[in-house]
Formats: C-alpha cells, structure tokens, sequence
C-alpha cells in the first residue's frame, strides 16, 4: 500500500490529483488545508486540518500528526498549495509578493525540511517529492 500525501488538496489540480489517488483502494490517501473543516467527498482520504504554509509551523504540526497517528512512511509527497497576488505592477503590495513568496516557495521547503529531519523513516531514498505551482511558485529563492 503506498502512503500519499497531497498539501493543499481543496480545490483545482490538487483536489483532481487527490480524487485520482483516492479512487485506488490501494492507496492510503492524506491531505492538507488551511481549514479545519474537511472538504467534501472524502472517501478514501484522511484530512489534516490547519495546515498553513504560511506559517513557520505547518512543518512541525504536520510531523506531529503524522507521528501521533502512527503513519511511518510517505511514498509520494505532492505540494501544490499556493496564493498568486492578482495586481498591477503599479501598483505592487509588499504583503501580498511577501504572501506569495512564503505560501509558494518558501514554506513548501521548511516543511519538507520538517519531514526529512524526522527521527523517524517518514521520508527516504525512495520517497518521491513533487513540487506543483502557480506562475509565482516557479520564482526560485
């Protein structure tokens, strides 16, 4: 059975990748949101609530789920939360760049970082890691 987990599954791309995944009993099927109300059409998907990559923590509450829940191994990870600031280049918001940066680029890292660090097997050489974003994720740090 393979262990997946999909960040930021509400809506879109990742909502479709994470229905593709759930529909094979096969899998076992995580997800990721900012809320605390799960989405519907949870069948065959365990839901994590709060999870924000915008914050520093996402990371650490995410392992500690995942430890309190006895799972031990991810297989494939798919990161596709994101924020895209709609606005003029005349009129650019330093919060919303600084918004963009931290949900697209910079907390997919920390919280990969968080899992690789585990004390645990979570992540290994054969755990795949796949980064998914909107036009503002693809700026590298």
């Amino acid at each position: 059975m393979r262990t997946i987990l999909v960040v930021g599954a509400t809506r879109g791309l990742a909502n479709s990748l994470l229905q593709t995944y759930a529909a094979n009993p096969k899998n076992r099927v995580l997800t990721t949101a900012r809320t605390s109300k799960p989405p519907a059409n949870t069948n065959n998907v365990t839901y994590i609530p709060s999870i924000d990559l915008e914050s520093p923590q996402a990371g650490i509450d995410l392992a500690n789920y995942l430890t309190t829940r006895s799972i031990p191994h991810i297989d494939i990870i798919i990161i596709t939360a994101g924020y895209f600031a709609t606005e003029t280049f005349k009129e650019l918001s330093f919060s919303a760049q600084e918004r963009m940066y931290r949900t697209c680029a910079i907390g997919p890292t920390i919280l990969i970082s968080a899992l690789a660090n585990m004390d645990n097997d979570i992540l290994n050489s054969t755990s795949k890691i796949i980064f998914i974003s909107s036009e503002s994720g693809s700026i590298t740090l």
